[in-house]
């Protein structure tokens, strides 16, 4: 939205395909919820949810699919990413909390999000502030997750529920020197497989914290 308080909504089986897909390209409070089995939203190049502005919001719920190279939430804004029963298909990367000065946050309540790719990470806290939540449902990266990446950066994965699965890659909690990243795990399912690591520290500040789950 180049305005204030947009909305688009995707249901009952419509497919919508665009190049680039901005939620708050300049205007803030703007929301995409796309929902229904067959409800498909698919961007050939990337996806940003709070691009400038701030109040943005992509709900994907009900069996509603987004479909995307990449996927940044809070790109150079604030922007909220809910998933309650739906797939997110990534063929690159998500970011969230991209740029310094960005917020992004991902809540995860169900259904499944995936990146394909085994080259490109997924940061949580890449250059802003990225918060990750995952209650129910479903995380499958097959490159490494990265919680809080570069100096100024702020990044929290909080697993509470469901299954957040890293295969066959390193989890690195505080990547570069003056990144902060907390990884919590206090129910569900986290697991490395291959020769993976969790690298808590490796050159800026990390802390993880296990008090339930596996």
């Amino acid at each position: 939205g180049l305005s204030a308080g947009n909305s688009l909504t995707i249901a009952n089986g419509a497919v919508v395909t665009d190049r680039n897909g901005y939620l708050g390209y300049s205007g803030n409070n703007n929301t995409v919820l796309v929902t229904g089995s067959g409800s498909v939203w698919t961007t050939t190049s990337q996806l940003g949810v709070g691009y400038s502005s701030s109040g943005n919001q992509l709900v994907v719920t009900n069996s509603g699919t987004v479909v995307a190279p990449s996927l940044l939430v809070g790109f150079n804004g604030q922007g909220t990413l809910t998933l309650n029963g739906g797939t997110i298909s990534l063929s690159d990367f998500l970011s969230v909390g991209r740029y310094a000065g960005s917020t992004g946050a991902v809540w995860i309540t169900g259904g499944t999000i995936e990146c394909s790719s085994t080259n490109n990470e997924t940061r949580v806290g890449r250059d802003g502030v990225g918060q990750m939540t995952v209650s129910n449902g479903t995380v499958s990266l097959n490159a490494s997750l990265v919680v809080g990446y570069s100096a100024g950066a702020l990044g929290t994965f909080t697993i509470a529920g469901g299954h957040v699965s890293v295969i066959p890659s390193n989890i690195v909690v505080g990547y570069f020197a003056g990144a902060t990243g907390f990884l919590t795990v206090g129910g569900g399912n986290l697991s490395l497989s291959g020769n993976g690591n969790l690298i808590v520290g490796q050159a800026g500040m990390g802390a993880y914290q296990q008090s339930g789950g596996s």
